[in-house]
Parts: C-alpha cells; structure tokens; sequence
C-alpha cells in the first residue's frame, strides 16, 4: 500500500469525524430558544406548569421559580401552549423563533373549576366486603331539582334505579323499593338533614306533606338494596334523604308558580340572606286543587255517596 494512498484514507476519515462533530453544533446555530416564566394571577411564581410548542415535540416544565427554557426550536413562527392542573390552560400564538436568539414569552394562568364525580361513603358495624353489602345509591342534585317541572320533588322519583313509584291523587305519592309493590308503605325511611322524617300515627313517610318547598331542596339521596338496613329496622325498604339549601351557600329570592287542570294551583317561594356571621332563610308554599272522588253506589235506587278516599273512580254499574 503506498503512502499517498493511506493519506488520502486517512484525511476522508478526519472530514468525516468532523462532520459528525460539527453537524449538531451547526444545527444548533441556526435554532433559537423560548424561554419566559409563568405566573399565576396573583403573579406568584407556578411551579409543575408544563410549556410545548404546538406542533413540535419541544417542551419544558416550569422550576420552582416558574422559569422554563426550551432549546433547539427551528427558526419560524410558533404557538406556545402552557397547562396545569387545576389552571386554566392557555395558548400564546405568534411567538417568532430567530436563530441564535433568545424569545422570552411571559404567561399568566388563572383558577379553572374542577368537577368531580360524587363520593358516597357507607359505614358498617364489622368489616365487610362490598359485594356482600350491595347498595343502590341515587342522588339528585341541585340543578336537576330547580329545572324539574311541577310543584314537588315527587316526579324526581320516578326515574331512580330500583325504586316503583305510586301516584295516589294530584299531589300523592307512595314508593317502593322491595317486595310487592304497595301505596301504603311504612317501610321507607326519610330523612331531612339527618333528623327522621315520618307521620307519627301511621309510620309512612311525610313525602310530599313536608313542610319544605321544592325550591329549598338541595339534593336528594335514595338508598335502596340490603345497604338501607344499617339505617335500622325503619329503613328495611330503603331510605330516603333530603337535604335543604343553606342560607351561607344559596342567598336570594326565589319564587316559582306552577299551574294545571283541575284547579291546580301552587306557589313556592324562599329568601335567604346573611348578615356577618348569622344567617336568615324563611320558605313557604301554598297550594290548592280539586282531587278526584270515588263514588260508590250502594243500592239499585242509584243513590250515589261520594266517598272520601281520592285517588279512584268504581265502576257506576256495579250493586
């Protein structure tokens, strides 16, 4: 092998290592860097906040400072996205890369509202595994109830998982939730902000004679299943839970009119409002209709005696 030849190899060998060492830092000198800090509306520094540019594989989180950089970016026009948990997130376009420059972008986030799914939490005396105290656990929330159409909370029922629902007259309602299906259920536990709520002589719920409107219920909870029994021997059926509005959460005036056929009438109204640290709320309701009549006819003389039981008609060619 002659000497000029192993030259020649040799200097291809060094071009090459140099290119492969250059190659990057030649790279390098023709992109940019974006870098900034990110603040949240009180201009408090936010850590843990992650900063991408959109449409790259670019990005960086923010140091307990809330500074960032990220480097490498082509030179070009770009839109910078940054987002939190619990942020906001938000969106800085137009943001121009030069190369060899330094592009500073400041962002400020603000408060976003999480919701989150509801959490029920159901004690037991010994411990137990949840597939050997199965519980059906309905609620129904503020919103749901201020948009329900009529006068009570009753039409609610009708669509909770388990539970049979009875109309008895224009504003009567009996539930059910096991065995056979009755209008005279004494079975059902209810509750009204954790004190029990029944009609002392006959057991059954108070339901719709409660003396609390629709408009100052906040939620609704039905517990149907063998979970009721923890209730106690009152609850065997299930239970049944309203909760009222609080003056510190729900101020103001509320009115609502509800009318219908058979002269039915109702008003509802509520006002809540605080002063320091006392609350004031005063709800109230009036309500009127024509509820149906049985009559019954007792001889062949056709002599009809209205009965007092609403909720049916018996057939008039009946003896």
């Amino acid at each position: 092998m002659s000497i000029s030849g192993c030259f020649t190899g040799g200097w291809r060998l060094v071009r090459g290592l140099l290119f492969v060492a250059l190659g990057p830092a030649a790279a390098l000198a023709q992109a940019g860097r974006i870098s900034g800090t990110v603040t949240d509306s009180v201009k408090a520094p936010m850590a843990g906040a992650h900063v991408g540019v959109v449409g790259t594989r670019h990005g960086a989180t923010t140091d307990a400072g809330g500074r960032f950089t990220i480097s490498g970016v082509d030179a070009g026009t770009y839109e910078v996205r940054v987002q939190r948990i619990g942020e906001q997130a938000r969106s800085v376009t137009g943001v121009v890369v030069r190369p060899g420059e330094d592009t500073r972008v400041e962002v400020t986030l603000t408060r976003a509202t999480v919701s989150l799914a509801g959490v029920v939490v159901s004690a037991s005396r010994r411990a137990e595994k949840i597939t050997d105290a199965p519980a059906t656990i309905t609620s129904i929330t503020t919103d749901v109830i201020d948009n329900a159409v009529g006068n009570n909370f009753a039409g609610l029922l009708k669509e909770v998982k388990g539970l049979d629902f009875i109309q008895t007259g224009m504003t009567s309602v009996a539930i059910n939730a096991r065995g056979f299906n009755s209008s005279f259920n004494n079975r059902m536990l209810m509750t009204e902000d954790g004190r029990v709520s029944i009609l002392p002589e006959n057991g059954l719920p108070v339901g719709t004679l409660t003396a609390t409107p629709k408009v100052d219920i906040s939620g609704i909870e039905v517990l149907v299943g063998p979970g009721s029994a923890l209730y106690g021997p009152d609850a065997s059926n299930g239970v049944l839970a309203l909760t009222t509005k609080d003056p510190r959460a729900f101020q103001g005036a509320t009115l609502e009119v509800t009318g219908g056929n058979r002269n039915y009438r109702d008003i509802q109204g509520r006002y809540a409002k605080m002063f320091g640290n006392f609350g004031v709320k005063v709800a109230g309701e009036y309500q009127k209709a024509k509820d149906w009549e049985n009559f019954l006819y007792y001889n062949a003389a056709g002599t009809i005696v209205p009965s007092t039981t609403p909720g049916s008609v018996s057939d008039p060619r009946r003896p």
